[in-house]
């Protein structure tokens, strides 16, 4: 263990360890933490964006292809991991996802868009469907009118009084 490395102890949970990690960044080699889910278990071991893997369970994996280290950390129940901070990845992972939300904003208001008009579409296939209940109800009015009419016609002296 280098000096500044830090030691984390892992019981892997039903959701694993409640961290995201990513093999390194240009002209950086390694294996990275690049988000931690709050109230997870990496969070309360005090793991943070921008800690590098640098052991699992006494195994330098500093080397390791991503593939080799994802799978080394998904065989154990219980991880012991050695930590070393980078302020230069922390920093390349924020300003990443700040980047990210950046781009999601068009993103949304796309989504917004697309549900208004599906709400608009709904709206008019409800007139629509008034309008149509409407027509018939009219059409039913009238036929029977055409009926009494037709009473009325065949016997004109009689009317029937309610």
């Amino acid at each position: 263990m280098a000096p500044g490395d830090k030691q984390a102890f892992l019981s892997v949970g039903k959701r694993g360890i409640g961290c995201s990690v990513r093999n390194g960044f240009p002209n950086i080699s390694g294996l990275f933490v690049i988000a931690v889910t709050p109230g997870s278990i990496s969070d309360k071991a005090g793991i943070r964006v921008g800690d590098e893997i640098v052991s699992v369970n006494g195994k330098d994996i500093t080397k390791w292809s991503y593939s080799e280290a994802v799978y080394l950390l998904k065989s154990f129940q219980e991880l012991q991991l050695i930590l070393r901070h980078s302020k230069r990845v922390e920093k390349l992972v924020r300003d990443e996802d700040s980047k990210n939300d950046e781009e999601k904003v068009p993103e949304f208001a796309i989504r917004t868009q697309i549900l208004l008009k599906k709400a608009e579409e709904k709206e008019k296939e409800k007139a629509k469907d008034k309008e149509r209940k409407d027509k018939v109800k009219s059409e039913v009015e009238e036929e029977e009118e055409g009926e009494k009419e037709e009473e009325d016609v065949e016997h004109p002296g009689i009317r029937a009084e309610a």
